[in-house]
């Protein structure tokens, strides 16, 4: 069998970087262009739905290649240097930031009933949960007062999830389909923020001054597994309802993903009148949250009319926990446990999806199908912060199947994502907690700043006006042995 690879190449003029908001798991189909039901037939299904694969019969299999493109503009509000936080006689004003970044996605799937009545087994390769992002600098090579107004959210994030599912639908009868999957995640991120070293010294004010901005970055990789279960009933009327539940990521031993790898520090060091890089381990702890899904499918002629609701459980990544170690961080550059530490707060809810999407086939070689979803923000808004910009979102999406013989298909998909500005007055961050936690005496058991401070929410405030777009791109081909 040989598969021809058509790779979308997409060229977007503009600079470096959003931060994109890893979002709950997407149809492959058509390179996250969210169209047809979750309980459609197709080796793209199995993780949404394993029982899907058991309408298939003989051997399928699906290659696709993605993009998505962010892009928009940050305009952070204008902050007191005595207080670090918006307000009147404002004498600290930012640039607006624009960014464009360049996501890539993939995907594999092969099912195969292995000429057997009962089951079909699946296996699958993809790349959901996935953000690149980069603000841009002012210079090539900056030092960390460099880094631009959004460093101390984020400058840079690599972050990648890599899916292997394997999948088996029982057909336990003609109309109920069960089926379960097991899936190893292999998680890699490179990431970098700044940090106002003056917080912690207590040397505040000024707030935000260069010299007292050290870059934090992080690389790391897990291994970890998740679980999902799904069934679909085959009703009359050529109607398909089915249900799904995929479990939270978690490492073998642990309750959530726990990246390992290389930690890097650049801090000014007046002794030595330059800046000065340490290194060392970093563990980075999160989640990556559990989801149902419900989906219906109803087939009338050449027409095929899909709904679809899904629950993601994303209250659960509440925070992003750093841990750093090594001789140089604790000795050499003479860091304290708060410093070594910490936490970045995201201020996640759960998100609801709502799809519907429309197919009609023209004849045995085409199909149209256009697609509508609405997402709910997943950060509130407080919490909106150049590190995860989220609001509510219409996905308008449009796919093609073209079949050129009756084995082959191309799969060509775009859709757009909507939202709206989004304001944030009074952010959630204060920089005044940390400042007044170090006036406390660092008392976690009375000081309510030292528990704030340590929960993350002493970041500095990331008031300001938020704007995102999002296109996705895939093209895909798929071969049918049957």
């Amino acid at each position: 069998m040989a598969l021809l690879v058509v790779v979308l190449v997409c060229a977007v003029a503009g600079g470096p970087g959003r931060a994109a908001l890893a979002a709950p798991l997407e149809d492959p189909r058509y390179g996250g262009a969210n169209l047809g039901s979750p309980v459609d037939p197709h080796p793209g299904n199995m993780m949404r739905n394993p029982a899907t694969i058991g309408m298939l019969k003989d051997t399928h299999v699906f290659l696709l290649g993605g993009l998505r493109v962010d892009h928009g503009r940050v305009r952070r509000a204008a902050i007191r240097s005595d207080t670090g936080n918006p307000g009147p006689d404002a004498d600290l004003h930012f640039d607006s930031q624009r960014f464009v970044s360049l996501t890539p996605t993939g995907y594999f799937g092969l099912t195969s009933d292995l000429g057997s009545k009962l089951f079909v087994i699946g296996v699958g390769l993809l790349s959901p949960m996935a953000e690149w992002q980069r603000y841009a600098a002012p210079v090539s090579s900056p030092n960390p007062s460099q880094d631009g107004p959004l460093r101390y959210h984020r400058i840079r994030s690599q972050w990648y999830h890599l899916f292997l599912p394997g999948v088996v639908a029982i057909r336990a009868h003609k109309r109920l389909l069960i089926g379960i999957g097991g899936t190893y995640v292999r998680s890699m991120l490179n990431m970098s923020f700044g940090r106002d070293r003056s917080l912690r010294n207590g040397q505040v004010p000024p707030y935000e001054a260069g010299q007292a901005t050290e870059r934090v970055t992080l690389l790391g990789g897990a291994n970890s597994f998740c679980f999902n279960l799904g069934v679909v009933l085959r009703l009359p009327w050529n109607l398909d309802v089915g249900l799904s539940y995929r479990s939270k990521v978690v490492s073998v031993d642990k309750r959530n993903i726990t990246a390992e790898g290389a930690a890097r520090v650049t801090r000014w060091v007046p002794e030595e009148g330059a800046w000065r890089t340490y290194s060392g381990r970093a563990h980075t702890t999160y989640d990556l949250p559990d989801s149902l899904t419900l989906g219906a499918s109803w087939r009338r002629g050449s027409w095929t009319f899909g709904l679809g609701l899904e629950w993601a459980r994303w209250s659960e990544q509440q925070d992003l926990e750093f841990t750093l170690t090594g001789n140089e961080l604790r000795g050499q550059a003479g860091m304290a446990n708060w410093d070594l530490s910490f936490r970045h707060y995201r201020g996640f809810q759960d998100v609801f999806r709502l799809s519907g999407s429309v197919a009609h086939r023209f004849g045995e070689r085409l199909k149209l199908t256009v697609g509508l979803l609405y997402e709910s923000p997943a950060v509130k808004r407080e919490w909106v912060n150049p590190a995860a910009m989220d609001s509510h979102k219409a996905d308008l999406a449009l796919g093609l199947v073209w079949r050129p013989h009756r084995r082959v298909g191309i799969y060509l998909g775009y859709s757009l994502v909507l939202a709206p500005d989004v304001r944030v007055r009074d952010s959630g961050f204060d920089p005044g907690h940390l400042a007044r936690c170090v006036e406390d005496r660092v008392d976690i058991l009375w000081s309510d700043n030292c528990r704030r401070a340590m929960e993350g929410k002493g970041l500095p405030s990331a008031a300001g006006r938020y704007f995102m777009m999002t296109h996705r791109f895939g093209i895909g081909i798929s071969y049918d042995h049957i």
